[in-house]
């Protein structure tokens, strides 16, 4: 790896060495190479970045990750979020639509997943995307938000414009490929 992303993946194996990483790299229009990565610590107990799993997505359609339904497929397809039995969070960096990266940045209960505000912005900088979509399951299928969801959100909302990046969309995701948008519900 040489220039920006030799860079990019030093600053994260340094400040950053137990969080994983999922990069995603768009090859052509059709289909989208992901790796997923995390850091370990090598026998001199420096962090190293290693390849976990790659796979090739090639969806139905279009390659076009501008609507929830396509987010919502993507995460099911490549994730299996849908089919978790606990709550996670995933945190997809962007800039306009090009996918920069995927963090799996939370993981929780059967009814709940906790993540730091900080830790999105954070990861989403780092990547040198400018723009994040937040997906999180609900194992128990209902797709309705909770009122820790919607405080959650208005508050990564409120932290992003202070910041200068964008949220597109806050997306819960539950069985059958069915989602909630906060954007398309006009609640961001």
């Amino acid at each position: 790896m040489r220039g920006f992303a030799f860079f990019i993946h030093s600053a994260l194996i340094a400040y950053f060495p137990c969080k994983q990483m999922i990069a995603i790299r768009e090859r052509r229009k059709r289909k989208m190479k992901i790796v997923k990565y995390s850091s370990r610590l090598d026998k001199d107990r420096m962090p190293v970045l290693v390849k976990e799993r790659a796979c090739i997505y090639m969806p139905g359609q279009e390659m076009d990750l501008n609507s929830p339904y396509r987010i919502t497929a993507l995460v099911n397809d490549v994730f299996h979020l849908a089919d978790m039995t606990e709550e996670h969070m995933l945190l997809i960096c962007l800039n306009s639509t090009a996918i920069r990266g995927v963090f799996d940045v939370a993981s929780g209960s059967v009814s709940t997943v906790m993540t730091d505000i900080s830790t999105l912005i954070r990861d989403t900088i780092m990547v040198g995307a400018s723009n994040m979509i937040v997906v999180h399951n609900h194992p128990s299928g209902k797709i309705s938000p909770s009122n820790d969801d919607k405080e959650m959100t208005q508050k990564l909302a409120d932290a992003c414009r202070l910041v200068g990046l964008g949220l597109f969309d806050h997306i819960i995701v539950g069985e059958n490929g069915q989602y909630f948008s906060f954007a398309e519900n006009s609640m961001l």
